[in-house]
């Protein structure tokens, strides 16, 4: 009877345990999650204090953990966009068809060649340039 008990108690800690994602990041604007990739675009998931979930599309970055030498480029969107008090002048669809009419630029810089690293990018909303800093350590 213990070694069912035993068992049945390991399977359930099996099943409630979180999965973990590959690579995660502490940033200046909440935590950062590398989620998938669509293509060589990398999609990245922001819990953002004011706006909520974020999701950063990174041109060149999916699948790429051994070359990460330069300037990444791309676009962030907002997925639930009503709680930013403010709208582009259009809206976006991404390579996972996500829309959005809160968006804006990305240029990210990884601080070493190959994962796990640091960033260090800059953002900027709709159609201005990326200027607002934005950083984050390896989790």
């Amino acid at each position: 009877m213990r070694k069912i008990a035993m068992t049945a108690l390991a399977a359930c800690a099996c099943v409630s345990a979180p999965a973990v994602a590959d690579e995660v990041w502490d940033s200046n604007a909440g935590m950062v999650v590398y989620l998938e990739d669509q293509g060589s675009t990398a999609v990245l998931q922001q819990m953002h204090p004011r706006y909520g979930e974020l999701r950063v599309y990174v041109r060149g970055l999916g699948g790429n953990y051994d070359n990460r030498r330069g300037v990444f480029n791309g676009y962030w969107i907002a997925t639930h966009p009503a709680r930013a008090g403010w709208t582009c002048d259009v809206s976006i669809v991404m390579e996972d068809d996500q829309t959005s009419n809160v968006w804006g630029r990305v240029e990210m810089t990884f601080t070493t060649g190959g994962f796990p690293t640091g960033f260090v990018a800059h953002t900027g909303s709709c159609h201005s340039d990326a200027t607002d800093s934005w950083t984050g350590q390896p989790r």
